[in-house]
């Protein structure tokens, strides 16, 4: 416990900033949205190239609708900026005990290794079920206020779920590679390109479709929002292979951390 409250408390800056960034950007997009359906957005998107619209799935999003236009920008950024957050927290989390020579600290307490991968986890689990929550409560308040239709409700509450589970698969796998390296530099460069690397894999799978396979690689492919929209949920086999990949990388870091041979 005292490791998790130590873990909130030292993060709680980070996370912040985090948290402003993102729910502020869903705001405001949000709020543009009267504007931009008069405008017109539906039909100057239909002009752009056929590989750019396959890109973004632009060429199944309908724009005059509310949760097709979060969709386009809106969920597929907080999807990427929440990934990038979660995967710099989760890859210093434990590398940097070692970095800093803390973990000298952390031996001199009565507790085991278990003890300290938990008590990082659950700080780390924690941050990303609340950036999660107030996130996408802000932006749904927001809908409510600009848009006067009703919509599906339901399937917003599946972008939140494939956000969540996105981020947690991509922590947790960042969170395994902070367990093998002991320079908190060197695993935070790896955690960021994993986020970036598999967002293009996302991207340039739907491009061409010699490479389409790269997208089963990138959990964005599993959250993605245009597929949430077509078929009113996030498919069951989805969510299992994001919750897979989770606990296999949770499981993995408590293997690994047992057996390391810390440079103190």
């Amino acid at each position: 416990m005292h490791i998790y409250l130590q873990e909130l408390k030292q993060n709680t800056r980070v996370f912040l900033i985090w948290l402003a960034i993102i729910t502020i950007y869903c705001v405001f997009y949000i709020s543009l949205y009267p504007t931009v359906a008069e405008f017109g957005m539906q039909d100057l998107i239909e002009s752009y190239p056929e590989a750019l619209l396959s890109a973004f799935d632009l060429n199944t999003l309908n724009m005059t609708e509310i949760l097709g236009y979060f969709a386009m920008e809106g969920h597929l950024l907080v999807l990427l900026f929440g990934g990038i957050f979660a995967a710099m927290m989760a890859g210093n989390i434990l590398a940097k005990e070692e970095s800093e020579r803390t973990i000298e600290f952390l031996y001199a307490k009565p507790i085991t290794r278990n003890q300290i991968v938990t008590g990082k986890l659950l700080s780390l689990l924690t941050y990303i079920v609340l950036l999660n929550i107030i996130v996408f409560s802000a932006t749904y308040i927001t809908i409510k206020m600009v848009y006067e239709k009703s919509f599906d409700e339901p399937v917003f509450l599946y972008f939140a779920l494939g956000s969540l589970l996105a981020h947690t698969a991509l922590a947790l796998t960042s969170f395994f590679i902070s367990s093998l390296l002991s320079r908190s530099k060197n695993v935070l460069s790896i955690a960021v390109g994993i986020s970036l690397v598999t967002y293009a894999f996302n991207v340039i799978a739907k491009m061409a479709e010699k490479v389409e396979p790269l997208r089963y690689l990138s959990p964005f492919y599993y959250a993605n929002a245009a597929d949430i929209i077509q078929k009113g949920a996030m498919e069951g086999t989805r969510i299992i292979i994001l919750l897979g990949i989770s606990l296999a990388a949770a499981a993995l870091t408590y293997l690994v951390y047992n057996r390391k041979d810390f440079a103190i």
